[in-house]
C-alpha cells in the first residue's frame, strides 16, 4: 500500500484542489510522465495533472507565491485524501524551496509535481495541447512505496542461488538508488538512465550491462534492449511487467512474469506465468520449488536406472560364469513393477536439500545425466548385479537349492539401500534422518512386507517359483545388500571432502531477475 510520509504543497493551491469537485483520472493522456485527473468547479472544467517532477516546471508558465507554513492547517489537509482518494495516510506540511532538477530527494521519495489548469466551459472544457502548456504550478507530493518486508530476504536468497537482481524503473535514478540499495540490489552507486541508454549502442551496452543492475527513467523499447543484451551474453532473463507497454520485453524474455493483481491483460497474455500476488518473494520461492522439482525427477532417474542396469548385469554375466539364469522372468517384472515403483514415487516427494538455493542455475543444455549421475548409474548398477551374482555364485557352486532366491532378495533389497542412500546428492541419510521423508520408509517397508510374502507365502511361492529362505541365507542376502547403501554413503562423503576443500568463491549469476518498478 502506498504510504505517504511527506507532502509539500502551497496553501494556496491546497485550498484550490479542494473546491475541485469529483476529481477522476482521464485515460490515454499523451503526457509524459504524468497522469491527468478531471473535475468541475463553478463554470469550468478543472484539469489536474501529477506528474514526473522534474518535467512538471517544463508546461507550466506560472508559479504560486506564499508564506511558508510549517503547521499543520485542517482545512488544507482534508484537501490531500480528497485528491489522491485516500481515506488514511500520514501528512506534514513543510516549507516548499523550489530547487533545480537532479537535487538529492531525501528518504529516496518518488516526488510528483502537481499543476492546474480551469478551462471555461464555454471553451468546451477540454484540454489541447496549448492549455497543457499554460498550467498553474500548485506544489510537489512525496511518497513513497515501501518494499515488503520478505523482499529484502527474498532478494539475498536469489543472490545466494546465482540468480542476479536487476531494477528497471521509470523513477528518479535517485529515488532508484536508495530503493536498491536498501533491497541489495546493487553493489555499487552507478545507474543508467534512459538518455544514457539511447546513447549507447548494442554492443557497448552488452559491455555495461555486467555492471549495472539498476535502470531508471527508462522506456519500454530500453527494456527491450536490455533484455536482449542479456540474451546475448547468454544467460536466462526473467522479465517482470504489469503494463501494457511491457508485452514486448515480457515476450523477449526466457521467462516473462506478469503481476496478477496490477497487471493489464495485454502483460498477462504475453507472460509466461503470472502471480496471483504480485509478490517478488513468490518468484525466488518458486525458483526453489523448480529446482527440488527437477532433483527429484533426477533422483527418480538415477534409482530406476541403476536399479535396471544392477538386473542387466546380474542376466548378462550368470551365463558367462557357467550358470543358468538367476532370475526368472516373473521375478523380473516383479521388481520393476513393485520394487522400482513405490520407492522412485516416494523419492518425488523429497523436499529441497539444503543448497538448493546455495549453488548456481544449471545449464538448460546439460544432460539429464550430467554432473556425474551417468557415472553413478554405471558403476553402482554393476557393484548391485555382482553383489547379487556373487551370492549366486557362491549357492551355486556349493549346490544350496536356495541361490537364485537369494539372488533374487538380495537385489531387491539393494534397491532398498540405494533408494535411502540417493535421497540427497551430499547430504549422509544419517543427518538427513530416516523419517524425514515417511512416503519413501512406507514405501520401503511395503516393498520389504512384499517380498517376504513372495518368499514365504506358499500361493506366491508357486507363481515366482521361491523357496523359504531360512534364517542364515536371509541374514546373508540381507547383510551383503548393505553394500550399495554403504557404497553410495561413502560416495558421498568424499563429494563432501571435496567441497570443503574448494576455496570459498562467489557463486556467478548466470540467470537474471528483471524487476519493472
Amino acid at each position: 500500500m502506498i504510504r505517504i510520509i511527506r507532502f509539500l504543497l502551497p496553501l494556496l493551491g491546497a485550498f484550490a484542489l479542494a473546491c475541485v469537485d469529483g476529481l477522476q483520472p482521464v485515460p490515454f493522456q499523451g503526457i509524459a510522465g504524468g497522469v491527468v485527473y478531471r473535475g468541475t468547479v463553478p463554470d469550468s472544467t478543472e484539469w489536474v495533472r501529477l506528474g514526473a517532477f522534474e518535467q512538471v516546471p517544463q508546461t507550466v508558465i506560472q508559479f504560486l507565491t506564499f508564506s511558508a507554513i510549517s503547521d499543520p492547517l485542517p482545512t488544507a489537509a482534508d484537501s490531500v485524501p480528497y485528491l489522491l482518494g485516500l481515506e488514511t495516510g500520514l501528512y506534514r506540511w513543510l516549507p516548499i524551496v523550489w530547487k533545480e532538477p537532479g537535487v538529492p530527494i531525501p528518504d529516496g521519495l518518488r516526488v510528483l509535481g502537481v499543476a492546474m489548469q480551469a478551462i471555461p466551459e464555454l471553451l468546451g472544457g477540454e484540454l489541447d495541447e496549448n492549455h497543457e502548456r499554460n498550467l498553474l504550478f500548485v506544489g510537489m507530493l512525496g511518497m513513497i512505496d515501501p518494499p515488503r518486508s520478505e523482499a529484502l530476504s527474498a532478494v539475498a536468497n536469489s543472490q545466494s542461488a546465482g540468480i542476479r537482481t536487476m531494477m528497471i524503473t521509470g523513477d528518479h535514478p535517485l529515488t532508484a538508488r536508495r530503493i536498491a540499495q536498501d533491497l541489495g540490489i546493487s553493489k555499487n552507486e552507478r545507474i543508467l538512465t534512459g538518455q544514457e541508454l539511447n546513447r549507447l549502442s548494442a554492443e557497448e551496452l552488452e559491455t555495461v550491462i555486467e555492471e549495472v543492475s539498476v535502470y531508471a527513467r527508462v522506456s519500454p523499447e530500453h527494456k527491450l534492449d536490455i533484455v536482449e543484451a542479456l540474451q546475448k551474453k547468454g544467460h536466462i532473463v526473467a522479465m517482470t511487467g504489469d503494463g501494457v507497454n511491457d508485452a514486448p520485453a515480457l515476450r523477449k524474455s526466457d521467462i516473462g512474469v506478469a503481476m496478477g493483481i496490477n497487471g493489464t491483460d495485454v502483460s498477462k497474455e504475453a507472460a509466461d506465468m503470472v502471480l496471483l500476488d504480485d509478490n517478488f518473494a513468490t518468484i525466488v520461492n518458486a525458483i526453489e520449488e523448480g529446482r527440488a522439482i527437477y532433483d527429484n525427477v533426477r533422483k527418480f532417474i538415477k534409482y530406476t536406472m541403476t536399479s535396471n542396469a544392477g538386473e542387466i548385469y546380474a542376466m548378462l554375466f550368470a551365463p558367462f560364469l557357467g550358470m543358468p539364469l538367476p532370475l526368472s522372468a516373473l521375478q523380473i517384472l516383479w521388481i520393476n513393477l513393485v520394487t522400482d515403483g513405490l520407492p522412485g514415487l516416494a523419492l518425488s516427494l523429497e523436499r529441497a536439500e539444503e543448497n538448493t538455493m546455495r549453488r548456481p542455475p544449471h545449464s538448460p543444455k546439460e544432460s539429464i545425466l550430467a554432473r556425474g549421475m551417468g557415472r553413478h548409474i554405471l558403476w553402482v548398477g554393476l557393484l548391485m548385479g555382482l553383489v547379487s551374482l556373487g551370492v549366486g555364485l557362491w549357492g551355486w557352486m556349493s549346490g544350496n537349492p536356495y541361490w537364485q532366491t537369494m539372488v533374487f532378495t538380495t537385489l531387491t533389497l539393494s534397491q532398498m539401500g540405494h533408494a535411502l542412500a540417493i535421497r540427497s546428492e551430499h547430504t549422509s541419510l544419517f543427518k538427513q534422518g530416516l523419517f524425514s521423508n515417511r512416503a519413501l520408509v512406507g514405501a520401503v517397508f511395503l516393498t520389504f512386507v512384499l517380498q517376504m510374502l513372495v518368499i514365504y507365502w506358499r500361493p506366491l511361492q508357486a507363481i515366482f517359483d521361491t523357496l523359504p529362505l531360512p534364517p542364515l541365507e536371509l541374514a546373508i542376502s540381507f547383510v551383503l545388500s548393505l553394500t550399495v547403501f554403504l557404497a553410495v554413503e561413502v560416495e558421498k562423503w568424499f563429494k563432501r571432502r571435496q567441497m570443503k576443500t574448494l576455496p570459498n568463491q562467489e557463486i556467478p549469476a548466470s540467470g537474471h531477475l528483471s524487476l519493472d518498478l
